[in-house]
């Protein structure tokens, strides 16, 4: 039987177990940058269907790493994390 070991930062943990899967992670690296994307934009250039997009979406905003600012009647999507080459900053 394995045992899980204790993790003395769960709430990072966290972050990185969501932000580790491609499509999530290239939200991020795409509304980390100054140009504004809506979720419609985002499903568009990442080749998602809407409600599958906003998924994503809504789990990254859950862990803080998103958050979405409401503009008329779109939303959009800005990063809480800056990705650099070798670094994330949160």
């Amino acid at each position: 039987m394995l045992i899980e070991p204790t993790i003395q930062n769960e709430k990072l943990f966290l972050k990185l177990r969501i932000m580790s899967n491609r499509i999530r992670f290239r939200i991020l690296e795409l509304t980390s940058k100054n140009e504004e994307f809506t979720l419609t934009k985002l499903g568009k250039e990442l080749g998602l269907a809407y409600t599958k997009c906003a998924d994503y979406v809504s789990m990254l905003e859950r862990e803080g790493l998103i958050t979405k600012e409401q503009r008329g009647k779109e939303k959009i999507i800005k990063s809480n994390i800056q990705i650099m080459d070798n670094k994330i900053i949160f």
